[in-house]
């Protein structure tokens, strides 16, 4: 394992191995684990960060079983330590992947719902002015014999009208060359 540069050769017991090779902060979870499967007499196995023969910190998948001799007492603990720094960082990359993809979906439909409440606000604000136009020219198609003192409201409501639609299609066609 020293030639790949995973973690220095371990094969002759060492009572420091855990705060050699343990990252400090995985020490009291690795601890654990292995003294619950001390006290149970099973198979631990778990994955941990380790400092590597460069000095960083790398992660393992280690497991270890117990060897009992015939009284039921363990005497020997025979494990491995498989370097999965690679798969690690694989893992992480995908999460932060995901984390990017997540925060760009949430993006969308936030972009997605004030499209929809500015199309909403603008078919209102479109609607009015119709609205006025399309009554007073029904008004003025009732009427069968107008006169210039009613034709004056009407038309001049019509006009006004008609500039605001005008001045809403303008100020649209801005905001979408923006």
């Amino acid at each position: 394992l020293e030639g790949r540069g995973f973690i220095s050769d371990t094969r002759e017991a060492s009572s420091t191995w855990l705060a050699t090779y343990i990252a400090a902060e995985d020490q009291p979870r690795v601890l654990g684990v292995i003294q619950q499967a001390i006290r149970t007499k099973t198979t631990f196995e778990l994955e941990h960060r380790v400092r590597r023969v460069d000095g960083t910190l790398g992660w393992t998948f280690s497991r270890a079983i117990p060897i009992i001799d015939t009284s039921g007492e363990v005497v020997e603990w025979f494990g491995t330590a498989t370097d999965v720094t690679a798969r690690k960082q694989i893992e992480q990359a995908l999460h932060q992947s995901l984390s990017a993809e997540q925060q760009a979906r949430a993006e969308a439909q936030r972009a997605s719902r004030m499209k929809d409440e500015f199309l909403t606000m603008l078919s209102h604000e479109l609607r009015t002015p119709l609205n006025a136009i399309l009554g007073w020219s029904q008004i003025l198609a009732a009427n069968p014999n107008p006169t210039s003192d009613s034709l004056r409201p009407g038309l001049e409501t019509i006009e006004r009208n008609v500039r605001v639609q005008a001045q809403l299609i303008e100020d649209l066609l801005d905001v979408s060359r923006i």
